[in-house]
């Protein structure tokens, strides 16, 4: 028998439901139309490279440390400490080249873990981001430094005292030696392997200039270590992509945004990016051949959502929570299968089988 319920019942039940649903949090709105949440990747917050070109560092460290957060560890890198590593080297290269060779901080996602496993690495509260640092800047300072020293006949650990001196003032000083965690004691080198064992990665691309399913070496000015790359087709790349963030795994991305005024550092408009062109094969290799699309920028890519009727993936930025959505922006899949030049993910995200969303 079906009990009916009395109106004080009614009222007790609606202010219930009421309560309850405040206590959720709030659909986000842009542009006037609902955001629904498809997968979220776990992540740390946004960090803050500064000026300069190192976004390829932090997006794989930000990586790294999300591939790490869905595994229930608690990871947050220091891409600053990996960043003054590699410019002291390059100081003392320009230097020995007496001062002829140019100074750079230029990389890919491969790059970033060539030079973690050189020279470790260390926890982000061991080596914060400076505040206002301006790579850049130091870039230029440190190339004089070395053409200086070089013209002078200047002994090298002479130079190199007074570059770490500049470093320790512009970036602030060195940690210790050892990285300390969960009462055990490890070299940067032992914390980076246990961070990124070797060959944990697989690195794609997608262009019908090369041969599918085999190694490629993308020639790209940022492939300092002349990495290779799987060429897949264009469609199996982003079906792993999204596998793998529908799994709860992270995408490592570099692509083309130039285009695209919302992702430059002093943008506050809307946080959505689309492409207008649908995105073919034949269409992308069209623009990379004639320089349209290229290697100028990298993400995190952390979530998927459907907004507006398409779906986007959200992206972790390196440029701080003031820019964009916190610090994020949606790249629709029309633009990611656009232009994407590479991405990086764990072998566990690339084997990873899901149903489509």
């Amino acid at each position: 028998m079906i009990r009916k319920i009395t109106t004080a019942q009614h009222m007790l039940l609606l202010l219930l439901a009421i309560l309850l649903s405040c206590g959720r949090p709030a659909a986000h709105r842009a542009g006037g139309n609902d955001r629904n949440t498809i997968a979220t990747v776990r992540t740390t917050p946004v960090k803050q490279q500064g000026n300069g070109t190192l976004c390829w560092l932090y997006a794989m460290t930000a990586t790294l440390e999300s591939e790490h957060l869905g595994e229930g560890d608690s990871v947050n890198l220091s891409a600053a400490f990996v960043a003054r590593m590699m410019l002291h080297d390059e100081a003392v290269r320009c230097f020995r080249g007496m001062g002829r060779t140019d100074i750079a901080l230029r990389g890919m996602m491969p790059t970033a873990l060539h030079y973690i496993n050189m020279y470790g690495i260390v926890p982000y509260d061991s080596y914060v981001d400076a505040e206002d640092a301006d790579w850049t800047v130091l870039l230029r300072k440190i190339t004089a430094m070395a053409r200086a020293a070089a013209a002078r006949h200047e002994e090298q650990r002479d130079f190199e005292s007074a570059v770490n001196s500049l470093l320790d003032d512009e970036l602030g000083p060195l940690p210790a030696p050892h990285v300390y965690m969960f009462g055990a004691e490890y070299t940067r080198q032992e914390f980076a392997h246990s961070v990124c064992a070797p060959d944990e990665y697989v690195f794609l691309c997608s262009t019908t200039g090369e041969r599918m399913n085999t190694p490629v070496m993308l020639n790209e000015p940022d492939n300092v270590f002349r990495d290779t790359f799987r060429n897949v087709p264009l469609d199996t790349l982003m079906l792993h992509i999204r596998r793998a963030v529908s799994t709860g795994h992270p995408v490592c991305w570099e692509g083309h945004v130039l285009r695209n005024s919302i992702l430059n550092e002093n943008s506050h408009g809307s946080s959505y990016i689309d492409e207008p062109a649908t995105a073919t094969a034949a269409e992308r290799e069209r623009r990379y051949q004639r320089l349209e699309t290229t290697d100028d920028h990298a993400l995190c890519i952390t979530g998927l959502v459907r907004h507006g009727g398409k779906l986007y993936y959200k992206c972790k930025n390196s440029w701080g929570e003031k820019w964009g959505d916190k610090g994020y922006c949606y790249l629709s899949e029309n633009y990611i299968a656009m232009n994407t030049i590479a991405v990086a993910m764990s072998r566990k995200a690339y084997a990873a089988r899901h149903a489509q969303p």
